[in-house]
């Protein structure tokens, strides 16, 4: 009688399992650091897999997390149907399909439950990032969607989605991504959704969507900096689209030079070098104009240190510079590159390559040629210049810099920062008998700063 209630083993999986020839536990490991990337604790282990392999089906968004641990094993895209575990119920891919049209998609991003989902399912993909078509494969590169009748709109709605875009990056800047997430994202799929569907010159709707592009690229930084990889993936994916339909190279690059850091930040550095060249790419090459030649070495040296790369690392670091000093730009994405980015991108390379004593020296030039209003940059720069310190045995040097981080993560919502702060308490309490290390424990456990 117990026998006719006991599952179906899963056959789909069991092959799947089989084709890539780990065992039990390695896979279960592989299984909780794609749920770790989406901000989900998980501890499975061998009998986990043993249960699922005998048909049993764990809990939303399980699933998802164990087709894409399946799918960097095989190097192939899988869904939940494909290992056995329909129906896939809230779980999502990580972005739309490439022949979506961007507008419909940032209509349906504008929804209640979309945006739920934005933030709460789904898995980081590397295999929906290495599908990303190079720019000169776009085939259908410029065609824009139609438009609906009875609306119509105008070069200075362009200008508006420029400077609210602006807008938002100061703002950023100043008080962290978490202060203006979600009103960037209700301006994208509301305001400039509706823009994208509506009448205009070619010349307009070409220029709006590479300003689209731009905004979608912005809110899906912000994603990033808020840990909510999954929705910054997704947001890219629209940015990208929303750029080969302007035909706009150099924004399709930069929205690949932003899935490069954010790969390279989750420790995937084969792909951050996949997506640093596609950015070369799409921006011209050494045809590129200065200052976006400069945007996307800067991501190809940071890449290269992560593969320990020295020679391509500090190639590209010198050619970065170069293209620098032929430009005088702004800060901010899309817009420019100043010196303080340079050093930032300099610091991270040579951690990378294994130089921390020029890590730190990048990274204090960096923070020292700072605007005062860019808190937020300068507060994750600091973090990092603290931890590269304290890897210097420089413990008094490493206390005062996180002082400051402190003093501007009191200012500032960026869940990157708050990780950064956990870091910096769990390296610290080794040091607990130190005053400075002790006031800094103390400063952060009496809640100076979120936890």
């Amino acid at each position: 009688m117990g026998n006719a209630h006991r599952p179906n083993a899963n056959t789909a999986l069991r092959a799947l399992v089989d084709e890539c020839g780990c065992g039990y536990a390695t896979l279960a490991r592989a299984v909780n650091a794609v749920a770790a990337e989406a901000g989900v604790d998980l501890h499975y282990g061998r009998p986990s897999i043993a249960q699922w392999l005998g048909g049993v089906r764990p809990r939303d968004p399980v699933p998802v997390f164990l087709a894409e641990a399946l799918a960097r094993r095989l190097g192939r895209p899988l869904v939940v149907s494909d290992i056995g575990m329909a129906p896939e119920g809230v779980c999502a891919e990580p972005g739309p399909p490439w022949d979506l049209d961007p507008a419909t998609a940032l209509a349906e991003l504008g929804s209640t439950v979309e945006r739920r989902r934005l933030v709460t399912s789904g898995a980081y993909s590397l295999a929906a990032v290495w599908g990303l078509p190079d720019w000169q494969d776009i085939a259908a590169r410029g065609t824009l969607a139609a438009t609906s009748p009875g609306i119509r709109v105008g070069a200075s709605d362009v200008e508006g989605v420029r400077a609210m875009t602006d807008f938002l990056l100061d703002l950023g800047d100043v008080h962290g991504s978490g202060a203006v997430r979600s009103t960037a994202l209700a301006f994208l799929t509301g305001d400039v959704a509706a823009y994208l569907r509506a009448d205009a010159s070619e010349r307009v709707r070409r220029d709006l969507h590479s300003s689209a592009a731009m905004l979608a690229y912005t809110v899906g930084w912000y994603h990033w900096d808020s840990e909510l990889h999954v929705g910054a993936q997704r947001l890219y994916t629209l940015a990208l689209r929303l750029a080969a339909s302007a035909d706009d190279g150099p924004a399709y690059a930069i929205v690949l030079r932003g899935m490069s850091l954010q790969a390279r930040g989750l420790g995937h550095s084969q792909t951050a070098a996949h997506l640093a060249e596609q950015a070369h790419s799409a921006a011209g090459g050494i045809r590129a104009q200065p200052r976006h030649r400069a945007f996307v070495l800067a991501a190809r040296a940071v890449a290269a240190g992560g593969q320990r790369d020295t020679r391509a690392a500090l190639r590209h670091l010198t050619a970065t510079e170069h293209a620098l000093q032929l430009v005088d730009n702004r800060a901010g994405p899309g817009t420019g590159f100043h010196g303080a980015a340079l050093e930032h991108a300099a610091a991270l390379t040579h951690r990378g390559l294994g130089d921390p004593t020029a890590a730190a020296g990048a990274m204090a030039r960096s923070n020292r040629a700072r605007p005062d209003r860019e808190r937020h940059p300068r507060a994750i720069s600091g973090a990092i210049l603290a931890e590269v310190l304290l890897d210097l045995g420089r413990l008094e040097e490493a206390c005062a810099t996180w002082t400051g981080v402190l003093d501007d993560a009191e200012h500032l919502r960026s869940a990157r920062l708050d990780t950064a702060i956990i870091l910096m308490r769990a390296r610290l309490r080794p040091h607990a008998r130190v005053p400075a290390a002790a006031a800094l424990l103390r400063r952060a456990t009496e809640g100076h700063v979120r936890p």
